[in-house]
């Protein structure tokens, strides 16, 4: 509540200061982030001040989050009817909206988080950006990591291997690689909302999920899923959202100032702050809960695993893209597996 009332007093003082004969363009920005997240930490300290800087105070912004009035996608849908301007989501999440996202969502597509942060600064963020205004109507002026990988979770035993999983209900998000990689893993794939999962894993209605670990413990759901296992897969990305219809009407000053702002986001600001939370998380799980890290023979069993998720998605998202990325990292006799199964 006091960040919020000191982000709202600072644009005020940039109104006077600016004088009143500038009308000041409300952005509302709707999130489920916030501190201690890396992307809350951001979005406050930086993002949120160098629109108001960038815009030379004709816009300043009302940060709702986390959960104020949206969580994830709901953040979308109410953004794309302008009742919000600005959201966020994980780019699972946006995939209600169409799929462009699916190609970074797909299991092991970044060989790690260096990786991730050099491919996605050098060229996919902006792809990304491009594609989706055009298919989605949907700008994202930043797609940052949100956590790292994501780790599977559950109330009911010690998972090493996929066939663990057998019988094991794992809440998924709204993108169907995500229920398609649980599915190829040999669990029971279940598409639930993130607000009610708490309760879902106490009701029985899930018995695990597959998310960061920094969001395991940010939202304590540590005290309804003792077993963690250290899978890894798909990336955590989050995106900074905004309707690229309703930004097209914006002052111009305002529009360049969101994108500018955002730009900064995804070349640097947030990437060493997400990692200390992430190592936060990681320390505080190892105190409360069995975190397993499977040997090299049981993760050639998930790779194996994963390969379901890519050939079910095949032909949402461009074949060269994926291998352009892969091949940058080194990646060769992964593409031949890959293209072995029919998924490149």
């Amino acid at each position: 509540m006091l960040r919020k009332t000191l982000i709202a007093l600072a644009g005020a003082a940039v109104l006077a200061a600016s004088g009143s004969a500038i009308a000041q363009q409300k952005l509302i920005l709707g999130t489920v982030q916030g501190p201690p997240t890396g992307f809350g930490i951001a979005l406050l300290d930086h993002f949120i001040p160098r629109i108001e800087k960038y815009s030379k105070g004709k816009a300043f912004v009302e940060f709702d989050g986390p959960s104020a009035i949206c969580v994830e996608h709901q953040c979308v849908e109410q953004m794309q009817q302008d009742l919000i301007q600005i959201s966020t989501s994980s780019t699972e999440n946006i995939g209600s909206f169409g799929r462009v996202f699916d190609v970074i969502n797909l299991p092991y597509f970044f060989r790690d988080l260096e990786w991730a942060d050099i491919i996605l600064n050098q060229w996919l963020g902006d792809w990304l950006d491009a594609e989706s205004r055009k298919q989605m109507n949907v700008g994202a002026p930043a797609v940052v990591p949100c956590g790292g990988f994501r780790q599977l979770a559950n109330n009911v035993r010690r998972v090493k291997a996929p066939g663990d999983l057998e019988g094991i209900k794992i809440r998924v998000t709204k993108s169907p690689t995500a229920y398609e990689l649980i599915k190829g893993w040999g669990g029971i794939a279940v598409p639930y909302d993130w607000a009610q999962l708490y309760q879902g894993m106490q009701a029985g209605v899930v018995n695990g999920f597959y998310i960061p670990d920094g969001w395991t413990v940010h939202v304590k759901l540590n005290e309804v899923a003792p077993y963690i296992t250290e899978t890894g897969g798909s990336y955590t990305g989050c995106g900074l959202w905004t309707s690229h219809e309703h930004q097209g009407k914006w002052d111009k000053d305002v529009a360049e100032a969101v994108n500018a702002a955002g730009n900064d986001l995804q070349h640097g600001l947030v990437f060493e702050i997400d990692r200390q939370w992430l190592k936060t998380a990681t320390i505080e799980l190892k105190k409360c809960c069995d975190v397993y890290y499977p040997t090299d023979e049981e993760m050639l069993e998930w790779f194996a695993g994963s390969l379901h998720a890519w050939v079910e998605a095949k032909g949402t998202y461009p074949t060269e893209i994926a291998e352009r990325a892969l091949r940058q990292q080194g990646m060769d006799e992964f593409i031949e597996v890959l293209k072995g199964e029919g998924a490149l």
